[in-house]
């Protein structure tokens, strides 16, 4: 049921499938401009979007169960839920913020972006 509703991907070249996504403010609009999404970052969303979903799961058992134990099962579907959404969303920033910071070192250089290593001489 969840994997059905995460659309996980089926094949190599569903799973490196492009995303549209808005610019920033204040950057040049490119249209049909087309960003590609890292397998790490599409799979940190589907974790986030899991553990929505476990949450979800977790307040409707809570409401229906008929008895203590079934209390303690859904109370801890709920913190583990909380828990994993909180690393993920963690992880997800270090992410954006590791793509910031590569993005002002590349501005920084400006056109001179080859590794020294890699330099004709």
């Amino acid at each position: 049921m969840l994997a059905h509703k995460l659309n996980y991907p089926l094949s190599n070249t569903e799973h490196n499938r492009r995303t549209e996504f808005p610019t920033p403010s204040g950057s040049k609009q490119i249209p049909g401009a087309i960003r590609f999404v890292k397998a790490c970052d599409r799979n940190i969303n589907k974790t986030i979007a899991l553990a929505n979903d476990m949450i979800e799961l977790a307040d409707r058992g809570d409401a229906d169960r008929e008895d203590v134990g079934c209390g303690i099962l859904y109370g801890i579907l709920r913190d583990s839920a909380f828990k994993l959404k909180r690393l993920a969303e963690t992880e997800k920033r270090k992410h954006h913020l590791k793509a910031q910071a590569l993005e002002e070192r590349s501005k920084d250089r400006g056109a001179d972006t080859c590794p020294p290593a890699f330099r004709l001489k």
